[in-house]
């Protein structure tokens, strides 16, 4: 049982609209290729290096929102962002949301004097910022929105902050193979549809800090439904949907997650949870 037919023709109707919304985005705003991947809902950047350039370029304030993994410790302030009045004031922020969980980021918010969860911190257009931790209330989530006037610091040095390196993705599966079995490391395949929509959702989602530091180690490999590989793929593992993810551990088994919505799913699934 292979790909269903939709995956080939059924998305057909939409491609000249995403190319031409992925063109005005890259036209208007000055951002590469790259970037677009690392957008979230509600126009959430997921790491600094690519919020710093957004802030750089376009001159706006940046709202870091600094979370633990644990969604109920966010609740107060995630539930005070959402709120219509904060929301608007927001909007024209470039927002970025990072995870204690991983330790560049640790490191980053170090230079703001941060070290506890849950924080906010404005950095400003000439480089002060005001920054409030550990804030579980949804009163002192407001309060800090209120005092928009509240004392500015300058950022500590930030001379050697650590900064991402891509996962190098193999784009052949005997290839990918080889290399997991010479090195030992377990193989991550994603098969994806070819539209650049799907493939931005999944790489989101595995760039996120939470998930990304359960399997920066591994070997990568990405298949687009274009090609017969992926597809002579799905049909000898039974994909029936993509995205899906799949890992292959070094003793030859192998789990399949199709569809993940979100990267809370998938931190279970590599995990050791079975998939969807």
């Amino acid at each position: 049982m292979g790909l269903r037919p939709h995956f080939f023709i059924g998305r057909v109707r939409c491609m000249w609209a995403l190319v031409l919304i992925i063109a005005a985005l890259l036209s208007a705003g000055g951002i590469g290729c790259s970037t677009l991947g690392r957008f979230l809902l509600g126009g959430w950047v997921a790491d600094y290096e690519t919020a710093e350039a957004l802030y750089v370029h376009s001159q706006k304030p940046m709202l870091i929102l600094y979370k633990h993994p644990e969604h109920k410790r966010n609740q107060a302030v995630v539930s005070v962002l959402a709120d219509e009045e904060i929301e608007s004031a927001t909007e024209k922020m470039v927002k970025c949301v990072l995870y204690s969980d991983y330790e560049p980021n640790r490191r980053y918010l170090e230079q703001f004097r941060v070290r506890r969860t849950p924080a906010l911190v404005i950095v400003y257009p000439e480089g002060t910022y005001r920054s409030a931790q550990g804030i579980v209330s949804v009163e002192a989530v407001r309060a800090f929105f209120e005092q928009a006037g509240g004392e500015r610091r300058i950022p500590a040095n930030k001379m050697h902050l650590p900064r991402s390196e891509p996962y190098r993705w193999l784009d052949d599966f005997d290839e990918a193979q080889t290399l997991a079995r010479n090195s030992g490391k377990p193989l991550l395949l994603v098969l994806y549809h070819w539209l650049p929509g799907e493939w931005g959702k999944i790489r989101t989602m595995l760039e996120s800090p939470s998930v990304y530091t359960r399997c920066q180690e591994m070997v990568h490999c990405k298949l687009s439904t274009v090609s017969q590989q992926c597809r002579e793929l799905a049909d000898e593992l039974g994909v029936t949907d993509t995205p899906a993810v799949i890992i292959f551990e070094t003793d030859g088994t192998y789990r399949i997650y199709q569809q993940p919505t979100g990267e809370r799913g998938l931190v279970k699934f590599l995990a050791g949870d079975s998939g969807g």
